[in-house]
């Protein structure tokens, strides 16, 4: 399926305008315009005069409807979509909501900004990113979710991991930790932001701490309720993202071993649901094959998935990709590595 297939059954499936999306219409009506009645009232110019209970839940299911679009398919292929939303969902915010739901609204728009501003990370529009990650965490604030804030400031540190500022990722997650009513899977999911931001930092032990703070989470998983953005973070999510919290730190020499064996359980246990984190995974546990000398394995899997992702639009899966074809270059007189970064180059991923 091509990229913009998958767009065209974004805006078929959630209703969206063919133009919000930047597909043609197969018969532009005469006039230049859909006729009124074909405008989904999301998309129209008017908003309620009173917010009630409908819009609420309305955007909390675009929520678990668009992130299941992300890891399926990659931030860069539907962010216009949630964009295009969250934009509908602040000029609520301005209207008069109806008694008692202020604070759902507020957060209901956290939530849905929060899915926005990572797909655009995930689609290296980072400066995007960070305006919306900021925005949605003052509605978090505003709305005293502090189970929101912790997803927002945890998507802020991994957003500043990434851009080459562990510290300030390190100060958020921190921040994040010191929250009361924290459930064991935001507990995990916080430590394991640790863990990556102290691997950027060079400090090997403190990263293996901070796994082992963040197993211990995980253990507990399932004695709490989770929020509905956390029912993502399953043993997969979580061996998978330790994985390369270690990957920081395994291409030196250090816990070499642990990083490989919890990315291949990711790789196998991820389903197809979440295309993009299987890609992640395999793309990083291929480099760290390649870095401990077994290139067969890591060549076969590299290829795999360049098959694999096909339609995936990951801006982080691709950098991936070559990173992996860095860590290839002094053993590309091997047949293998050299058909493996060929492959990579042909796909325009390098």
């Amino acid at each position: 399926m091509t990229a913009y297939e998958v767009l065209e059954r974004i805006a078929e499936g959630l209703g969206i305008p063919r133009h919000m999306m930047g597909l043609a219409y197969d018969e532009p009506p005469a006039s230049g315009r859909l006729p009124d009645d074909d405008i989904p009232a999301i998309f129209s110019d008017g908003l309620p005069d009173v917010v009630t209970l409908d819009e609420v839940e309305q955007i909390n299911s675009l929520s678990s409807l668009l992130t299941s679009w992300d890891f399926a398919h990659g931030g860069g292929v539907a962010r216009q979509a949630a964009e295009a939303h969250l934009r509908w969902g602040a000029g609520l915010l301005r209207q008069r909501c109806a008694e008692g739901l202020t604070p759902d609204l507020f957060s209901a728009v956290a939530r849905l900004g929060a899915v926005a501003g990572f797909m655009n990370f995930d689609a290296d529009n980072q400066p995007q990113a960070q305006k919306i990650f900021k925005f949605a965490l003052e509605c978090a604030v505003t709305a005293g979710d502090l189970h929101l804030q912790a997803k927002l400031l945890s998507h802020r540190a991994r957003q500043a991991i990434w851009c080459g500022s562990p510290a300030d990722g390190l100060r958020w997650l921190d921040t994040a930790l010191h929250f009361r009513g924290l459930t064991p899977a935001e507990k995990a999911m916080l430590h394991t932001g640790r863990a990556r931001a102290l691997a950027r930092m060079g400090l090997g032990a403190d990263t293996v701490a901070a796994v082992a703070a963040a197993d211990d989470a995980f253990d507990h998983i399932g004695s709490e309720v989770e929020r509905p953005w956390m029912t993502y973070y399953d043993q997969a999510q979580h061996l998978g993202d330790t994985g390369h919290a270690l990957f920081g730190i395994a291409t030196s020499g250090h816990a070499m071993q642990e990083a490989v064996q919890r990315l291949r359980a990711a790789v196998e246990g991820h389903g197809d649901a979440y295309a993009r984190s299987t890609a992640q995974s395999a793309v990083k546990l291929a480099s760290l094959l390649m870095v401990s000398g077994e290139l067969a394995e890591a060549c076969e899997l590299g290829i795999r998935t360049i098959r694999d992702i096909e339609g995936l639009k990951s801006a982080r899966v691709i950098e991936g990709l070559r990173e992996l074809v860095r860590v290839s270059t002094n053993r590309r007189g091997a047949p293998p590595v050299a058909e493996l970064c060929e492959a990579i180059f042909e796909a325009n991923y390098a």
